[in-house]
């Protein structure tokens, strides 16, 4: 993913997914899988009838690195679940600053810990602190890897 897909990439559900997947290692459910599970989560009405079919529901929910089932946090819309992002590269030695860019734009920035030169090495930047964090970590993840 280039730096100028994530910085187009809007908050929802596909941002959220790709964060719980590069920052927090959790895996999407292979189509077999899908298959298995399908008639069980129809049966506990494990989504919401209203919003969206089973299987769109199914293409939303990950498996967690500890082998749970869960939909993803809201972590591009909700500061609260962003924090959990912050916290994350926090302890991967990445340093976090948010501010306003202006008056219309918040600004995310991350440099090492390490790092004796405090310029950030990564920017994200969106009209809410959590889409800013989150573009911001998806930067840094892919310059780490």
């Amino acid at each position: 993913m280039t730096e100028e897909e994530i910085n187009s990439m809007p908050a929802g559900r596909a941002m959220d997914m790709l964060v719980a997947e590069k920052i927090f290692g959790w895996r999407h459910y292979s189509d077999d899988l899908w298959e298995r599970m399908k008639d069980w989560l129809i049966q506990r009405r494990e989504f919401n009838w209203t919003e969206q079919t089973p299987e769109e529901s199914m293409l939303r929910m990950m498996i967690t690195p500890e082998g749970h089932s869960r939909w993803p946090f809201e972590y591009s819309t909700s500061i609260d679940c962003a924090w959990l992002v912050r916290e994350e590269l926090s302890e991967r030695g990445i340093v976090l600053a948010i501010n306003n860019r202006s008056l219309m734009q918040r600004a995310c920035y991350g440099h090492r810990r390490q790092s004796t030169d405090l310029t950030p090495e990564w920017s994200g930047f969106a009209e809410t602190d959590p889409l800013a964090i989150c573009r911001m970590a998806l930067k840094v993840v892919h310059c780490l890897v």
